[in-house]
């Protein structure tokens, strides 16, 4: 599966701390290569009243040509609970998540998209760094596809 960043810094960002570095053969320049896009979505022309017509604008009509149907995965401070808005070949996911979650809400995010993986950035040293990653464990999607 591949993936394209439509925003070149956020791209750039990503690439210099992944971990696995093999995970960059799976960006890639060309859209309609991809079958994951990532954009910049500017919540303030969304939210609060979510108006899925404007989703349309941010499908490119190339990209609109290629594909069947559209999905938009946002983890938002915008939301208290999970919520799920569909219309023709639109769905649109949204996660409550916060830069500034406590213990509770992150868990809830991470059982919420079931990861198959978590990379902690933030720890003082490698115990911390295993606590951390007990905590989630339970939650990640550890099946093999």
């Amino acid at each position: 599966m591949k993936v394209i960043y439509k925003i070149d810094p956020k791209r750039r960002i990503i690439e210099s701390f992944l971990y696995n570095k093999h995970i960059l053969y799976k960006i890639t320049d060309n859209k309609l290569e991809a079958q994951i896009h990532i954009v910049d979505i500017n919540y303030s022309y969304i939210f609060p009243k979510i108006d899925k017509r404007k989703f349309l604008n941010l499908i490119d009509e190339e990209i609109e040509k290629e594909f069947d149907s559209f999905y938009y995965i946002i983890p938002t401070g915008w939301v208290k609970k999970f919520s799920f808005y569909e219309r023709n070949n639109i769905s649109i996911f949204l996660i409550p998540y916060s830069e500034h979650s406590n213990l509770d809400e992150l868990k809830n995010f991470v059982k919420s998209i079931k990861p198959c993986n978590i990379l902690p950035t933030v720890f003082y040293n490698e115990k911390e760094k295993t606590t951390i990653l007990n905590i989630f464990n339970p939650y990640l999607n550890l099946k093999k596809e």
